[in-house]
């Protein structure tokens, strides 16, 4: 607190304009000495100075307050003196603290919340927000999620209920309509199609004849665009009807359809390795040591090293120009 007090001090003399300049930082002292001088002699000694102990005896808060009324906090510390208290967060715990009351007041969002809201608004002939808080009240718990609510968060989910009102309201006017519209669109439907197709499936050599439903009417593209179709007589034939330039309807009997296998990968032909030391020096046969790690091969010496290297730099040329010409 102390290098806080003098840090906060320091800034105003940068900072602040014709801000006090005593040379030290009791300020206690210099708001005792300005109370004495404006009491005996009626001036004010630094005319630019607050005291600090003008706000020690005032009645106010700062930060987190209460903003419930005296009733409504009465009412909760009454229903909770003898029920299980609620477990709470940190942040629900500071909150509780700051307001006085044993539960911290929530907006409205638990699902038990919403149908509490629900029941309330049934029971009630108007929406009153101030009388369904204290309503509330009789209703929290600690099982069911349910927590004291203010006015003002009640009034926030109010909007939030009318409009889901105004939804179900809208869906069912047009509920009768929407029925015979689908009534419609499935007579259509089976007029259009018929009841089943034939399928033949050529499976592993056999031929299995099936009916199966009748799918959804296909579309399919007119001449002039992609996977066209025939027109005029031949779409008739088909029982394909033509609307807006599009071939929509069942395309019949499907024959011979044989399931398509994708055939194997080719594997890559495994990569032999080679001792480069034993490669270098024309010894055989190579041993198995150095395949992995040329210091390990029995013949290693690392004067070697170079001339080593320098070998497979010239093979790798070599192999890469006969690759290129073999393209060509």
């Amino acid at each position: 607190m102390w290098f806080r007090h003098r840090f906060n001090h320091r800034a105003s003399e940068r900072n602040r304009t014709r801000f006090t300049r005593f040379g030290h930082y009791n300020t206690w002292l210099i708001d005792e000495l300005q109370r004495l001088v404006l009491q005996n002699h009626g001036v004010l000694m630094f005319p630019d100075w607050s005291n600090t102990s003008e706000f020690k005896d005032t009645a106010e808060r700062f930060g987190t307050i209460p903003i419930h009324t005296k009733d409504l906090g009465d009412a909760l510390k009454a229903h909770m003196k003898d029920k299980l208290p609620f477990k709470l967060s940190c942040d629900m715990k500071y909150i509780a603290k700051m307001t006085n009351v044993p539960v911290p007041f929530l907006s409205v969002n638990h699902p038990e919340e919403k149908k509490l809201f629900t029941t309330l608004m049934a029971s009630s002939k108007k929406f009153d927000s101030e009388q369904m808080a204290l309503d509330w009240i009789k209703y929290v718990d600690k099982d069911k999620q349910i927590y004291p609510k203010l006015p003002v968060y009640l009034r926030s989910y109010w909007k939030v209920y009318e409009k889901g009102l105004s939804v179900k309201a809208t869906a069912k006017s047009y509920e009768k309509s929407t029925n015979s519209l689908r009534k419609v669109l499935e007579d259509t439907q089976k007029e259009a199609l018929p009841d089943q197709i034939t399928i033949d499936v050529s499976d592993t050599g056999n031929t299995n004849t099936s009916s199966v439903p009748a799918p959804f009417p296909q579309v399919a593209q007119i001449p002039g665009t992609m996977n066209a179709v025939p027109t005029g007589e031949d779409i008739s034939s088909a029982g394909l009807i033509v609307v807006g330039n599009t071939a929509i309807g069942s395309p019949g009997v499907v024959t011979n359809t044989t399931k398509r296998v994708r055939s194997k990968d080719a594997s890559p032909s495994p990569r032999l390795k080679t001792c480069v030391v034993c490669e270098f020096k024309k010894i055989t046969p190579e041993c198995e040591k150095g395949k992995r790690d040329r210091k390990k091969c029995p013949h290693y010496k690392k004067e070697d090293n170079v001339e080593i290297e320098k070998a497979m730099k010239d093979k790798k040329n070599a192999a890469a120009k006969a690759k290129k010409q073999k393209k060509k």
